[in-house]
């Protein structure tokens, strides 16, 4: 099971006075087993000097890396599915196939219609079928790293199936849950968002895919201060979420900031205060679960997103 506890920061930097090794240090310190690391891929160069260095640092204190390297969809206006795309992927693999260090390759982060590359992808099964072809690129090249393929609400596919023909075998679904007035409006707050909405797409999908397993990538909710649901509805959902992937071993990576740059910063420090209050006990296993920390750093000019999390070994 992985159990994510995350936070954007606002500047993309590490929190004051730590460095890359401290964080990581005290995520290993609360049983950290992954990373999500991600970088700006197709609109800046990685550096893969960095990159390397980055994941023998993680590698040898034990994290595995979940990589995303087209994290922001706004960073990728028409490029999902082209053939740039494509290409970097097979450089990518070509790279890092043997590569123990990294446990998922996360082919793209939410490509919803404004990253679709014109006259490439013009609906739902286009989606899929960039995402197969993509797939089928990075095998050909004898890679077999397991691939995380993104969230499907975010190009409006909401019967969850995929095309005939688009599947493909070693590959992972990522949902991700934000708590938006939209949402909470339509489902409820707190338990009945969980229950009523995020629990209720994951059910679909897998009685529909039972031979693929599901990450839960992102789940959070924007700052209150914004119109979104209170904090207190936010606990209750996540709450119920780590219940949740506690007693069904699901893989879950909790956002716990909002993404508004904005906010007051009042999220800070609240994992150590939620994570008591759920069935997630480190000290006790968890039947053989592990908490931790995923860290996503970006290998540009940026470091970013800090997350809690466990997965079973």
């Amino acid at each position: 099971m992985a159990l994510g506890i995350g936070q954007w920061y606002n500047n993309r930097e590490l929190p004051t006075g730590m460095t890359l090794e401290q964080v990581v240090d005290q995520a290993k310190a609360k049983g950290a087993t992954f990373v999500r690391l991600y970088a700006r891929y197709g609109v800046e160069p990685i550096d893969f000097n960095l990159l390397d260095s980055v994941l023998t640092m993680l590698s040898q204190k034990g994290m595995k890396v979940i990589f995303c390297p087209f994290l922001n969809w706004k960073d990728h206006t028409g490029y999902f599915g082209s053939q740039d795309w494509i290409d970097k992927w097979v450089a990518l693999a070509q790279r890092f196939k043997y590569d123990a260090r990294i446990w998922l390759y996360e082919i793209f982060n939410e490509p919803n219609s404004t990253t679709w590359a014109p006259l490439t992808v013009t609906n739902i099964a286009g989606v899929h079928q960039a995402l197969a072809r993509c797939v089928d690129a990075i095998r050909a090249t004898g890679d077999n790293h397991t691939i995380l393929l993104p969230d499907q609400m975010v190009y409006s596919n909401w019967t969850w199936a995929y095309t005939a023909g688009t599947k493909r075998p070693n590959t992972m679904q990522a949902f991700h849950f934000w708590e938006s007035t939209w949402a909470q409006t339509t489902y409820g707050t707190g338990k009945a968002f969980w229950e009523q909405w995020a629990l209720a797409r994951i059910n679909t999908f897998e009685a529909a895919n039972p031979d693929m397993k599901v990450l839960i990538d992102e789940i959070g909710v924007a700052d209150p201060a914004a119109g979104w649901a209170t904090l207190e509805f936010q606990q209750e959902a996540i709450i119920n979420a780590v219940n949740w992937c506690v007693a069904t071993n699901h893989d879950f990576c909790w956002h716990l900031f909002g993404w508004n740059y904005n906010a007051s910063g009042f999220y800070r420090g609240k994992a150590d205060a939620i994570l008591p209050l759920t069935a997630f006990k480190p000290s006790a296993g968890n039947g053989g679960s592990n908490v931790g920390v995923a860290l996503g750093v970006g290998l540009l000019t940026f470091l970013g997103i800090l997350a809690v999390a466990t997965r079973k070994r």
